[in-house]
């Protein structure tokens, strides 16, 4: 495909911001109010700040979904050109089932590329927190 205006679909689901850990492998919890950039995953642009923006251009949705044993709320920030500037697009707060807070929740991109900030919003640190954000493609006729 040829064009300065054509998007190319994505053709399968895609891993687009990483679980939360560190180089050894051990889960990472956010402090009391604290906040924490999700890394994407892979990277458009390598390590470094910028590491935290991923293309979303062609998915149909992107699916979030979060859990932990503090409230949340997770800032979806977007942005035309990988460097930004971001502009937060939406909050998504957690809601309490089972005993455990959690978003699950597709939501359409109105841009380009993606950031996602998760704010601890309970008043203790996290001791239990997962979090995976999916590229979901457009659904074609026949698919």
């Amino acid at each position: 495909m040829e064009g300065k205006n054509v998007v190319e679909t994505r053709q399968r689901v895609e891993d687009l911001f990483a679980p939360l850990g560190d180089a050894a492998g051990n889960q990472i919890f956010i402090a009391a109010g604290g906040t924490m950039d999700i890394p994407a995953q892979p990277s458009v642009l390598g390590p470094g700040p910028a590491a935290l923006g991923r293309e979303i251009d062609g998915y149909d949705v992107v699916s979030f979904y979060g859990l932990s044993d503090q409230p949340f709320t997770i800032g979806i920030y977007e942005a035309v050109e990988c460097e930004g500037p971001y502009v937060l697009a939406q909050t998504l707060t957690s809601a309490v089932v089972g005993g455990f807070s959690r978003v699950s929740v597709r939501i359409p991109s109105n841009a380009k590329f993606m950031r996602i900030v998760v704010t601890n919003t309970g008043g203790a640190p996290q001791t239990v927190f997962s979090f995976r954000g999916f590229g979901i493609p457009i659904a074609t006729a026949g698919a």
